[in-house]
């Protein structure tokens, strides 16, 4: 018996099988790298995020009298404090500011693609498709608190973005009360309360 090899028509098959198998292999791994770059892109999301809401909600809460407000900027006086953390007072009983920040949000001028926050032109994030700053005053007891709402929406995409709304008090109205005065604005003044 005389042994053949491998016919033409075998060969093909064997080839077109091979690139059958092989294009679903890559097929594989291509849905799993998107799947791996969405994942990755949206854990920098968050991560973005997350520091940028712990600085505006740090700042805010540090402010003192001076915050000017606009549909996409919040610029804040901080408060000086000493080493424990105690506000300090002017002479004529005034919280002493400190450090000037500000929020920006900056559109990209493209469309289809997202903006930035930055903090004294440090960008915090990068795919915020916007962001808006508001101040709201509240009764309270009789007081109005001036309170900073802040509105984002943000995402890898138009389509996939997330809308995040938060309100935060400044924190010589809600927390320093064991000083005796507390402020808020009102009308564009600044009123002193007296606890007693």
């Amino acid at each position: 018996m005389k042994k053949r090899g491998f016919g033409f028509v075998e060969i093909l098959m064997a080839g077109a099988l091979l690139l059958l198998l092989l294009s679903i292999v890559t097929k594989i791994f291509s849905v799993t790298a998107d799947f791996f770059q969405v994942g990755t892109s949206r854990v920098n999301l968050y991560q973005e995020l997350r520091i940028a809401l712990d600085w505006i909600k740090k700042d805010v809460r540090e402010s003192g009298f001076n915050l000017d407000v606009g549909s996409n900027y919040l610029k804040i006086a901080k408060v000086k404090v000493d080493d424990r953390g105690v506000p300090i007072y002017d002479p004529d009983g005034w919280l002493a500011d400190g450090e000037l920040i500000e929020y920006c949000f900056v559109p990209s001028g493209y469309p289809g693609k997202p903006g930035l926050l930055k903090r004294n032109d440090r960008t915090l994030l990068t795919q915020a498709w916007d962001v808006k700053f508001t101040m709201r005053m509240e009764m309270i007891n009789n007081l109005k608190i001036t309170s900073i709402a802040v509105e984002m929406l943000v995402g890898s995409s138009r389509t996939t973005t997330n809308s995040i709304s938060f309100k935060i008090f400044p924190r010589h109205l809600a927390s320093w009360a064991q000083h005796r005065y507390w402020a808020s604005i009102t009308n564009g003044q600044r009123i002193k309360y007296v606890f007693k």
